[in-house]
């Protein structure tokens, strides 16, 4: 017989990486059951990070160190160009996957998946885009 149960697991607020115990756990029944700060998390009420995108400074502040590529929408007719058209998400990507830290600014994949420089788009026409993250 199969059933469902609500489960609860924790998501770090930087990188979106899910949470996992080093046996593979993602769930538990509660959020009592959940601790991710036993395995490097650091966790300040509903707020995670996950090893790699926190480190404690000297004065014992969290310190960000991951950053999160941007996120962008095109909300307006992007004149004589397919590979954006409106309501399109244009994501980064990294540099490459040895180093996913380091990312193209202002590069992204077109629709044949080559990188296109998005620089002189953004500013020549700063309100074809909106960013969302």
């Amino acid at each position: 017989m199969f059933f469902k149960e609500e489960c609860i697991g924790a998501q770090c607020d930087n990188c979106g990486v899910v949470f996992e115990t080093y046996a593979g756990i993602a769930v538990w029944a509660d959020k009592e059951n959940l601790h991710p700060e036993d395995e490097g998390w650091h966790v300040d009420g509903d707020v995670h990070y996950c090893h790699s995108c926190h480190k404690i400074d000297d004065n014992d502040k969290v310190v960000i160190v991951r950053r999160i590529p941007p996120v962008f929408e095109v909300i307006a007719d992007f004149p004589g160009n397919k590979d954006f058209p409106l309501g399109k998400r244009i994501e980064f990507h990294p540099w490459s996957s040895s180093s996913p830290d380091l990312y193209w600014e202002h590069a992204v994949e077109d629709c044949q998946g080559k990188r296109t420089w998005l620089s002189h788009y953004f500013e020549l026409f700063p309100h074809l885009f909106k960013k969302i993250f």
